[in-house]
């Protein structure tokens, strides 16, 4: 995100919405696409918001060559990042 603020929030499976995060400049969004994932989220502006946007490759590219280490490790924190989401899920009880 360049300027702005978003409501960054789930969507359970009878549709409530339960609200995650908020977020503002220099925040990135929607890195489950790097891993191939389905989003869990929905991004919502609170205000008048720029934002820009990039493709995996696009990303890829612009990352440039990842060790098999440092690749690992960012898997690793996406996949983190997954966990704490279900974790909340499940102790809301959702």
């Amino acid at each position: 995100m360049k300027q702005g603020a978003v409501l960054v929030s789930s969507v359970g499976p009878t549709g409530e919405e339960t609200s995650c995060a908020m977020r503002g400049a220099g925040a990135l969004l929607g890195l489950e696409l790097l891993t191939s994932s389905p989003s869990r989220y929905q991004v919502s502006a609170l205000s008048a918001a720029t934002v820009c946007t990039l493709s995996a490759s696009g990303f890829s590219q612009w990352m440039g060559h990842l060790g098999p280490r440092p690749a690992a490790l960012f898997r690793m924190m996406l996949g983190e990042a997954d966990l704490r989401y279900q974790d909340r899920a499940r102790l809301s009880g959702k």
